[in-house]
């Protein structure tokens, strides 16, 4: 069976869908999905579409876009298919999975985003490196848990535990949960934390 997928954004306006359910019906679709939905989702039709797809079907879409968001995405749906012994064709650029040439560009999209992926992984440990060797580099941002001998501290001189929260950037649940602990813990000599 040949099915149909069209999404239309939701800037676009919505009289549209009917002529792209028509596209998709002069490609040759049989049962055709479309909706209107954000780049967010919810794709619920989408989602219908995949879940309708057997062994045998050929799923239709005019664009890559309206079908992923993104090319991991794309492949991911694409993969997916191919489990199923489905075929994803893509009106706009002519490709068809079930064709040399379109398992060749869906493998092609795949090295592409590992490339992608490796080249900013290499980006990123070059800046580290950079960074760290002009002395720039101060690594990841304290946790709330660092913040515990501040807390005690404050709490000592009597600061509200909603003051101490709002001086030091956490939550007030973290405050009573770092007095908590500093109180069950041995003290080392430092006198109990305050009630």
């Amino acid at each position: 069976m040949y099915i149909g997928y069209g999404r239309l954004s939701l800037d676009q306006n919505a009289s549209r869908l009917e002529a792209l359910k028509e596209q998709l019906q002069n490609a040759g679709a049989e049962r055709v999905f479309v909706e209107q939905t954000s780049v967010a989702g919810p794709f619920t039709e989408r989602n219908a579409a995949l879940a309708h797809c057997v062994k045998g079907d050929v799923l239709i879409v005019q664009m890559p876009i309206q079908l992923a968001q993104s090319v991991s995405e794309l492949l991911e749906i694409a993969y997916g298919l191919e489990e199923k012994g489905a075929v994803l064709s893509i009106q706009a650029i002519g490709v068809s999975t079930d064709t040399v040439l379109g398992r060749t560009m869906i493998r092609t999209m795949q090295v592409m985003l590992q490339f992608q992926r490796d080249a900013a992984r290499e980006r990123q440990i070059e800046s580290v490196a950079k960074a760290k060797a002009a002395g720039k580099y101060r690594g990841r941002m304290p946790t709330a848990g660092e913040k515990a001998a501040q807390v005690l501290d404050l709490a000592r001189r009597g600061v509200t535990r909603e003051d101490i929260a709002q001086r030091l950037g956490i939550g007030v649940a973290t405050v009573y949960r770092l007095l908590r602990r500093a109180k069950s813990e041995p003290t080392g000599g430092q006198g109990e934390a305050p009630e």
